[in-house]
């Protein structure tokens, strides 16, 4: 993936390049591949994918890389790459392969030049690097002619066959350097990296201009609905007014059921995310044991440099034997500091990431849910349109770039409170709610130092207010509060499992490492645990009441329009000529905003076909 980086002293764009696993590559980390790939969409620019030239024939990514890419793109992909070009016998068969390769990505489309970018990876950054390493002169034959290095191929590709050393010692400085750019030419590295950056530089904007044109044309649409909208109220009568209302109030009626299908969608959703976080909980415990079985062998390294002065020796693979107390001592408390710091800094991080991922996604997910249920409403005519569009148009803002959602919250409501009088505990909390309204995707805000602590515990929290739902919102707006506690070690005062104490003390690692994993992991984790599905739940059940208050919301305002109509509809016939005057307003209006829509259209549809061409 590409995420662009600005460099403000230099006013330049660099692109920064994120290599992701491969298609049905191991992960030990919690997300699958379709994960991996929708986060980021989110954060990148594009995604590209990357086919080998020795599995462009086979079936298996054919029938699901397209598809995954596709699907979190929303579209095709800008372009993609080929390596290992040099591993193919003829020109014919690269061509054919390609062909191939770029049917599956664009299928509408014949011409893949531009799209299906080629090249030799390793050949191309084995001849770069040569070409560094021999700036000046020729570098020993020793420090190049080493098997399994990404330098190798090169190497292998110019000396040929023979006495390779001979062959190398022959060549002066210009023939040799000469050589290396000839095969970084034809390795086609320089080509692929430079049409890369650029298509990706143009596509980038090209498809950004698309968004925004997009956004303006909605924007537009919106209001000239609004003022048509308006146009109705004032040119209908009262008896069409009255039957406009019955029939408001015979669909408010039926948005009574919505809040039965707020809970309904809200408990299966929790039940699939539950499944998730058993997946993720058995990689979790199963992460937890490699790191306390590394932390013991760290120790156990860390011990062996003591030697001589320590009489410290093993008579098996997993048993240690010390002298006397202080060195077990010592051992015991490196090899628990090892996994207690892995543990809060790298699995319990991790661990945050997900849950934090997981339930900005199953929030997405409620919302998209809900608003197809109200989209079968409107297409079965069981509610006023308006009212529908509005209610959907509310809830897409609430799916939107989470930025704007912290904008627009931290606007409406941090200014508006920033009179009030805070001690240090409130000031923490006003600032942790206003986070939490449109339950954003936090920062990986954990304590670099502990990555269990909390910002504050919650009996310092003394508000005058009622307690608000962010405090339920738990891994969203702060680091977890799990506590990994460690293990005193009293030699002689209680019977260690991992400790045998006869004239030395022996240490069976394994036994050990089992020790750490039930004593110190699995508390933490089962604290862990719980946090995360307190959150997920908190999340759920917010989304789900989020989304009734927009629909009651809407209500409420759908109401206030038919009072204001009828209000107006009753004035005195003095004040007609002003109604009539709002009504001229309103059309010039409205026929302005339809001729803006209709231009924005146009002018929408030339610029996608321009980049479908492009």
């Amino acid at each position: 993936m590409i995420i662009p980086v600005s460099d403000s002293s230099t006013d330049s764009l660099f692109l920064k390049f994120i290599d992701l696993p491969g298609l049905g590559e191991a992960h030990i980390d919690f997300h699958n591949f379709e994960d991996l790939v929708r986060t980021a969409a989110i954060e990148a620019d594009t995604i590209v994918p990357i086919v080998s030239f020795k599995e462009a024939a086979k079936k298996d990514w054919r029938s699901q890389l397209p598809q995954i890419v596709e699907a979190m793109l929303k579209r095709s992909p800008d372009f993609v790459l080929c390596t290992h070009m040099d591993q193919a016998q003829s020109k014919k068969r690269i061509d054919e392969q390609l062909a191939s390769v770029g049917k599956e990505f664009w299928p509408k489309i014949t011409n893949f030049d531009r799209r299906v970018l080629r090249c030799s990876t390793r050949m191309g950054i084995g001849a770069q690097r040569l070409l560094k390493q021999s700036q000046v002169s020729k570098p020993p034959f020793h420090n190049i002619w080493k098997e399994n290095t990404i330098i190798f191929d090169c190497v292998e590709k110019i000396l040929g066959v023979g006495d390779m050393r001979q062959k190398y010692e022959q060549m002066d400085h210009k023939d040799w350097v000469k050589a290396l750019e000839w095969q970084l030419r034809v390795s086609g590295l320089d080509d692929a990296i430079s049409r890369l950056t650029e298509g990706i530089i143009n596509d980038a904007q090209g498809h950004q201009l698309r968004l925004e044109g997009r956004k303006i044309m909605l924007a537009t649409q919106k209001l000239a609905s609004e003022q048509r909208r308006t146009l109705v109220e004032i040119s209908r009568t009262r008896d069409e007014s009255e039957l406009a209302y019955n029939d408001f109030k015979a669909a408010q009626k039926k948005f009574e059921g919505f809040r039965s299908v707020c809970e309904d969608e809200s408990k299966n959703l929790k039940n699939r995310v539950n499944e998730k976080l058993v997946q993720a909980n058995a990689i979790l415990e199963q992460n937890g044991q490699a790191s306390a079985v590394t932390a013991v062998e760290a120790a156990a390294k860390r011990v062996e440099h003591h030697v001589s002065r320590s009489g410290f020796r093993a008579r098996k693979t997993n048993e240690i034997i010390f002298n006397n107390k202080y060195e077990v001592e010592n051992f015991f408390y490196t090899a628990q500091d090892e996994m207690a710091r892995d543990a809060k800094n790298n699995l319990a991080k991790a661990y945050v990431r997900f849950v934090r991922e997981l339930a900005n996604r199953s929030k997405m997910q409620l919302f998209r849910i809900l608003m197809a249920k109200l989209e079968t409403v409107s297409k079965k005519r069981q509610a006023p349109p308006e009212l529908v569009e509005d209610i959907l148009d509310r809830l897409k803002y609430q799916t939107q770039d989470v930025d704007v959602l912290f904008y627009v919250s931290l606007k409406n409501r941090a200014v508006r409170t920033n009179v009030e009088r805070h001690n240090i505990a409130s000031a923490y909390t006003a600032i942790r709610n206003v986070l939490s309204k449109p339950f954003l995707r936090s920062s990986d805000s954990v304590d670099e130092a502990d990555g269990t602590k909390s910002i504050t515990s919650d009996g310092t929290e003394t508000t005058d207010g009622p307690p608000t739902f962010s405090s339920d919102l738990g891994f969203m707006i702060r680091a977890p509060i799990a506590v990994l506690a460690t293990i005193p070690l009293l030699l002689g005062s209680i019977v260690w499992p991992w400790l045998i104490h006869k004239k030395n003390f022996v240490i069976d690692k394994n036994i050990l490492a089992k020790h750490f994993q039930e004593q110190m992991q699995k508390p933490y984790f089962i604290e862990l645990r719980r946090e995360a599905e307190k959150t997920m739940e908190a999340v759920i059940n917010l989304t789900s009441q989020l989304a009734q208050d927009i629909v009651d919301s809407s209500l409420m305002e759908e109401q206030a329009r038919f009072s204001r109509e009828k209000a107006v509809k009753e004035l005195s016939q003095s004040s007609v000529q002003d109604s009539i005057s709002i009504a001229v307003d309103t059309v010039s209006a409205f026929w302005n905003l339809s001729a803006a829509e209709h231009g924005l259209n146009e002018l929408q549809s030339k610029l996608n076909e321009l980049l479908q061409m492009s």
